[in-house]
């Protein structure tokens, strides 16, 4: 298992290897400007159609008749103001950031395929096809974890704290519909932000400079800065999941169970994560959207958040290592 490795952790010629080819410094300026300007442009005109979307989608099914006109639904999600608390409601508040991925992951890919003239595949695995295994592994084992490690969380939420469980209260088709569009959703996203900082991104910086351990430092900084969420705490939760999710993807000789643990940490948080914003200032009849004042979260809190990113690590360890698992995700068949 172990053989022809560099450091004993990452194979040689295997998926962060990246072709001779990849050291064009001129290509790599011109794909990054390419990507800038024109993900710029497609990402504009993405987020308003996912907001028409969601705005439709409020207007038919979620908004209270007669209180909000259809323009500051539009407005509202242009912007990112959450209205409704319903499964729904949930939906149409993600459609324009799902819209905005769809529409940067489709002129990435095409740059890609057109600038490097490679199959994309070789971006998201060395395997000969996409392992779907690897992606219900990481989906349901950290799925697990980190579900455990939100309800560890939320015994050491201040008072007033709650669950953010109000899809569970919604009409049983709905409540389907939520799931569905909301795992279809989140899947694409974390495949999408996998495939730019740990399938591009990663093979890129190794072409360049080919040591792992700068790579995934470097990989996991922009990941962790590209979220835009400058808390100590959340930049280094951010950070420390990069560092595991690179992990992954050397260890693992691909994307694949990184993206079904991407998935789950996004899901799981969705699903059962702490709802901050419990208290509404809000007054039927009145024509603006309601202040969303909640608390943030204590070093405890964070320090369980933290422990899981590090989690992360344990279960790539623990799939590359145990030979069961290797067996039945047919690793050292591919």
């Amino acid at each position: 298992m172990h053989a022809n490795w560099k450091g004993n952790f990452v194979r040689r010629d295997g998926f962060l290897e990246a072709p001779a080819a990849d050291r064009s410094l001129l290509r790599l300026i011109l794909f990054v400007a390419l990507f800038v300007v024109l993900a710029t442009a497609a990402g504009w005109i993405a987020i308003r159609a996912g907001a028409l979307l969601g705005a439709l989608l409020d207007a038919q099914f979620t908004a209270p008749k007669g209180q909000l006109d259809f323009k500051l639904l539009y407005e509202s999600r242009l912007h990112g103001w959450m209205v409704w608390g319903s499964d729904l409601g949930v939906v149409a508040d993600n459609l324009p950031t799902f819209a905005w991925y769809f529409a940067i992951s489709a002129v990435f890919a095409l740059l890609l395929r057109r600038l490097y003239r490679r199959p994309l595949k070789t971006w998201i695995t060395a395997s000969a096809s996409f392992r779907w295994r690897l992606f219900w592994a990481g989906l349901i084992l950290f799925g697990v974890v980190y579900s455990a490690g939100l309800a560890l969380q939320g015994t050491l939420a201040p008072a007033g704290y709650k669950p953010a469980l109000g899809w569970l209260r919604g009409e049983p088709w709905n409540v389907a519909i939520f799931l569905v569009a909301m795992f279809f959703m989140v899947s694409f996203m974390a495949a999408a932000e996998e495939f730019l900082f740990r399938g591009w991104l990663l093979k890129e910086l190794t072409a360049f400079v080919p040591n792992y351990y700068f790579v995934f430092l470097v990989s996991s900084a922009a990941f962790a800065l590209a979220h835009r969420q400058f808390e100590f705490y959340r930049m280094a939760q951010l950070f420390l999941g990069g560092i595991a999710l690179a992990w992954a993807a050397a260890r693992l000789e691909g994307l694949e169970f990184g993206i079904g643990l991407h998935t789950a940490w996004n899901m799981s948080f969705a699903l059962v994560g702490q709802d901050r914003s419990v208290k509404i200032d809000w007054h039927p009849g009145e024509r603006f959207l309601p202040k969303m004042m909640g608390s943030p979260l204590s070093a405890a809190e964070w320090a369980v958040l933290i422990a899981l990113s590090l989690a992360a690590l344990a279960l790539v360890e623990l799939v590359f290592r145990w030979r069961l698992l290797r067996s039945l995700l047919r690793l050292d068949a591919q």
